[in-house]
């Protein structure tokens, strides 16, 4: 790694063009060829970069970075403060926290919820830039790389563009396209990975179709049943954490096995409660659903209420009732 501290300029020449005037600027250089260049505010994000695999031309008044796509960074050097190089050696890698641990997991045993027909080669697999979340085959037999991400920025979008042009070069992989993975991805990720011509994928019921077959109804159930847990789960980690007053990422491993077996527990409770629910409705309550989506399309001010709940609509609004009885109510511990 070599980190010049310097007083200069620099362009872009690209795609579009931009411009950074004289400044005092940090540029770190790395030795896989990606260059940045910082400015002594913006968190960690570099003011201009340029990521590997690229050329670098020095001389005392210039230093030029080109990508062979063409791209040119152009570094006017008025002055230079500091001008250190240090050997890092081999870095471990990046340790994931609990949550997208558990949701790299569950996605890996279930890709098809991430795209139909989508299977999995191998989980975390290994470049010499880092790990892919997975690495996937398409129902065409193409390579497909995917990065998980709990909330989806333009960091993690960057990231899967590292590893797609990298991976891009191997003859056994290639043609190799991406898949960006997210509970929530930002607007800027998607506008960035669609320019990266990168797909995003959120799972959104809402807008699913409705399936043909048995199939494929277990197949949806899976994918529902492996994304309503992560919020559980997610809960039970930072409830965990804040009692111990710890961080979510140091929790041990063997803590995390038992939290997600009581998390799947507590999912298994809330659907045992939701089924009987739904065993208990009568041809009267789905015909009083079935109205009011009707109705609601032509006017939301209009709600049809079946009989017995325009009984209870009117002892709400009156705030009488007369009468003597008891209502039974079905829980997994027993009826209440």
């Amino acid at each position: 790694m070599r980190i010049i501290v310097l007083q200069c300029s620099v362009s872009y020449e690209g795609r579009l063009e931009a411009y950074l005037p004289s400044a005092k600027r940090l540029i770190l250089s790395k030795s896989d060829g990606c260059v940045a260049i910082h400015a002594d505010g913006g968190a960690y994000k570099p003011l201009m970069w340029m990521n590997a695999p690229n050329r670098i031309t020095e001389s005392p008044e210039e230093w030029v970075v080109a990508n062979p796509k063409g791209e040119k960074l152009r570094i006017k050097i008025e002055e230079i403060f500091s001008d250190t190089s240090h050997e890092f050696g081999d870095d471990p890698g990046l340790t994931k926290d609990g949550v997208e641990a558990h949701l790299q997991e569950l996605l890996s045993e279930n890709p098809g919820s991430l795209e139909e027909g989508l299977t999995l080669s191998k989980r975390e697999y290994f470049t010499d830039i880092g790990p892919v979340d997975l690495l996937c085959r398409d129902a065409n037999g193409i390579a497909v790389a995917v990065e998980i991400k709990r909330k989806g920025g333009i960091d993690g979008v960057e990231q899967l563009a590292r590893y797609l042009e990298y991976l891009n070069k191997d003859p056994k992989l290639k043609p190799v396209r991406g898949i960006f993975a997210a509970q929530q991805i930002a607007p800027q990720a998607k506008t960035l990975a669609k320019d990266r011509e990168i797909e995003t994928v959120e799972i959104d019921y809402d807008e699913m179709s409705y399936v043909n077959t048995k199939a494929e109804l277990e197949d949806r159930w899976r994918q529902q049943l492996t994304i309503s847990l992560l919020p559980v789960i997610d809960a039970q980690l930072e409830k965990y954490a804040r009692e111990n007053e710890l961080e979510v990422e140091s929790i041990e491993e063997s803590v995390l096995l038992e939290l997600q077996v009581k998390a799947r527990e507590e999912l298994k409770r809330t659907f045992y409660e939701y089924f009987h629910f739904i065993g208990e409705l009568d041809r009267e309550d789905y015909f009083s659903t079935y109205i009011n989506a009707v109705v609601e399309t032509f006017d939301p001010h209009t709600y049809y209420f079946a009989p017995t709940d325009k009984d209870r609509f009117d002892i709400a609004m009156s705030g009488k009732f007369e009468g003597i009885g008891a209502r039974l109510q079905k829980k997994p511990e027993g009826t209440t």
